[in-house]
């Protein structure tokens, strides 16, 4: 999202959107995952990561203050997936706020799943057509390499 003059099109398979809790992470577990100071080597301070680049939500808002237009968004994440609601909040928080979203979801626990892989390809597929009438950049990347967080 950093670079919407640059991308016209983002793709999030069960996107790690969990900016809200991430100042609330403490070091007293042993998932490695769910620790503050893992949490830290990725998005910085996180009493400071709500109000910059690292969120998603943050850079919406301030995109949509300078006026530019933001590229389009397909979400997906598995029904079962444990990060199914952030993804839902996101493409809601995305529509509120009038970017062009696509949500799927289907059973299954992972949005990297060949039935999503197969949504995101025709979902690209579409876009690749109207391409000609755009003065967007298009960069394929190949789906297989897509996993995770997007933004």
């Amino acid at each position: 999202m950093c670079h919407v003059l640059t991308f016209g099109y983002i793709v999030s398979l069960s996107g790690a959107f969990l900016i809200e809790e991430l100042p609330h992470r403490t070091n007293d577990t042993v998932n490695v995952l769910e620790r503050r100071d893992y949490a830290e080597s990725i998005w910085g301070n996180l009493d400071q990561v709500a109000e910059s680049e690292n969120n998603p939500k943050y850079l919406v808002r301030r995109i949509k203050e300078e006026n530019v237009e933001f590229p389009e968004v397909y979400i997906a994440c598995g029904e079962q997936d444990s990060l199914r609601d952030v993804n839902l909040d996101m493409y809601h928080f995305l529509k509120e706020n009038g970017v062009n979203a696509v949500y799927e979801s289907g059973a299954g626990i992972w949005g990297n799943s060949s039935t999503h892989k197969n949504g995101c390809r025709l979902w690209l597929l579409s876009l690749l057509c109207a391409l000609q009438e755009s003065r967007r950049t298009f960069y394929y990347m190949d789906i297989r390499t897509v996993n995770g967080y997007f933004f």
